[in-house]
């Protein structure tokens, strides 16, 4: 079904292979941090053991 793909890489750990081939035929460039969001300040400051995702 349409829009599974993207959770069935990053489950499967092929994101990054993937978005990197995706991304050179783009003429951009893919860093694994931006297959995770951000965690939202207020959340992390009502709960000082969230540790916020790598590169925010």
């Amino acid at each position: 079904e349409w829009g599974h793909r993207w959770l069935d890489l990053k489950r499967r750990g092929n994101i990054d292979i993937i978005m990197d081939q995706i991304s050179v035929r783009k003429g951009s460039t893919w860093a694994s941090y931006k297959q995770w969001f951000p965690i939202p300040l207020s959340e992390i400051q009502k709960d000082p053991n969230l540790v916020q995702n790598e590169g925010y």
